[in-house]
């Protein structure tokens, strides 16, 4: 599979996108598409250091290994609600998360998020990459 990415110049805004994942409620096809969404996004260390307390990870400088996933949260929830997805994002079955740390993050202030969806049978499955 080919995918055609969009560079997104910022973030996008969660409060419209909750929205938009509560109120759509067809099923509108059957075709992933294949776009991705990608975007430079800032790690806030006060919001950082909050997510290592809540979590229980070391205070150090390196990123803990689920962070990234909350660094793409909202280009996944925009991926999820976009009219070209074809299921409402309400619903739709969380199976699994697979974490493989090739290189611990540290001394980052940003980092590029990238998010896809792809096919995993029998259910499509959401997929992030940071660099």
């Amino acid at each position: 599979m080919i995918t055609d990415w969009h560079t997104l110049n910022r973030e996008p805004g969660l409060p419209a996108l909750y929205m938009k994942a509560a109120t759509r409620r067809k099923i509108t096809g059957s075709t992933l598409p294949d776009s991705g969404l990608r975007c430079w996004v800032v790690v806030d260390p006060e919001r950082l250091a909050a997510y290592r307390k809540v979590c229980g990870f070391a205070d150090n400088s390196l990123l803990p290994p689920t962070y990234p996933h909350i660094l793409a949260f909202a280009l996944q929830m925009q991926l999820l609600t976009a009219k070209e997805f074809p299921f409402p994002l309400l619903g739709l079955i969380h199976l699994s998360n697979r974490i493989r740390v090739l290189r611990p993050l540290g001394g980052v202030n940003r980092v590029r998020a990238s998010v896809q969806v792809q096919i995993c049978n029998p259910m499509p499955r959401a997929r992030h990459s940071i660099w």
